[in-house]
Formats: structure tokens, C-alpha cells, sequence
């Protein structure tokens, strides 16, 4: 993990990406080697979109693969500064 955010409740260990590429449908994308990530060592992705000039802060559990799309499906996750929090 890149740094550990300790939100008065619990200490939270973060993963930051960034990504300034797109797949070929446009969509802003970042690949990472999730095997290198267990969930059991990262509690979030920080992902920066150099594109969107947007953050999106993902639960790690909820990247299976080892791509993650900005894709309306994942519009969720953009700025969810308030998982932090949890």
C-alpha cells in the first residue's frame, strides 16, 4: 500500500493509481496486477483519472479483475472521498 488514512475509527490502507490512457471505447482505464494487491492488505484503490481530473476511491473487494474502467457503471466510485470515513 502507498499510505494508511486513519479516519478515527479504523486505519485504512490505500493503493494509488493513475492513469492518463483509455481502452478502445474511450473509457479511461487502469490496469494493475491485482495478485500483487490482496484485499487482505488493501482496504481502498485511489485511482486518479488525468482524462477526468477526478479521483475515483474504490473498496478493493470490488475489483476482481485486473483492469478497472471510468465507465457509467463505475461513475459510483468518482470523488467517493466519504468511504474514507468507514
Amino acid at each position: 500500500y502507498d499510505f494508511v488514512v486513519d479516519n478515527g475509527k479504523n486505519l485504512l490502507r490505500v493503493q494509488v493509481k493513475s492513469s492518463s490512457t483509455t481502452n478502445k471505447q474511450g473509457l479511461s482505464q487502469f490496469v494493475m496486477h491485482i495478485n500483487d494487491y490482496k484485499s487482505h492488505k488493501i482496504h481502498l484503490y485511489a485511482l486518479y483519472c488525468y482524462l477526468k481530473k477526478s479521483f475515483y476511491i474504490v473498496p478493493a473487494d470490488k475489483i476482481k479483475t485486473n483492469a478497472f474502467y471510468g465507465s457509467k457503471r463505475n461513475e459510483v466510485y468518482k470523488d467517493s472521498w466519504h468511504l474514507f470515513k468507514k
